[in-house]
């Protein structure tokens, strides 16, 4: 065999394990968490469309990286993904608040009827307003304002994901070196 051969072997195995590792984070991730949904009338289509946008991205950051050598651990590439994450948390606590089971995307001012009611209850939580509007967070919040934040917040959750995957493939890359 060649380099260039070996060189390709090396590529299209890493490139399998990299897609079966990108599937495992992607399904493992949301099991812990998942970004934020849209409003009650959105549906379930926000969850399926951030499953599949993450494994995407997941499998072409990973295929990426895979073929490239690696001489040390990529401690660069752990830091951003350790800052993304912290990030994709803080960005879901400042514009999702808790929802039955999951977590809803908010904006950042109150349609005036959601306003009158807040100023009439100051002590209402997030959940409690979304819980009196029975998950109709559009009648809370102009729609723009949560369609904005809830895209800000599934970018952070795929780079997030995405940036997990590839430093697991990175460090199994890494170990097989050794």
């Amino acid at each position: 065999m060649t380099a260039e051969e070996v060189s390709v072997k090396f590529k299209a195995v890493w490139a399998a394990v990299s897609a079966v590792t990108v599937i495992v984070v992607g399904v493992i991730s949301q099991l812990v968490t998942s970004p934020p949904t849209l409003w009650r009338d959105a549906g379930s289509q926000p969850v399926f469309l951030s499953y599949v946008a993450t494994l995407v991205v997941a499998a072409g950051f990973c295929s990426t990286m895979a073929g490239k050598p690696v001489a040390r651990p990529t401690f660069g590439l752990i830091a951003v993904g350790i800052i993304v994450i912290v990030g994709y948390f803080i960005a879901a606590a400042q514009f999702s608040c808790p929802f039955v089971d999951g977590r809803m995307s908010v904006g950042w001012t109150y349609l005036p009827q959601a306003a009158d009611y807040v100023a009439k209850n100051p002590q209402i939580t997030c959940s409690l307003l979304i819980a009196d509007y029975t998950g109709a967070t559009d009648t809370v919040w102009p729609k723009g304002e949560i369609i904005t934040s809830w895209i800000g917040v599934l970018a952070l959750y795929i780079a997030a994901i995405s940036l997990v995957a590839t430093i697991v493939v990175r460090t199994m890359q890494s170990l097989a070196a050794k």
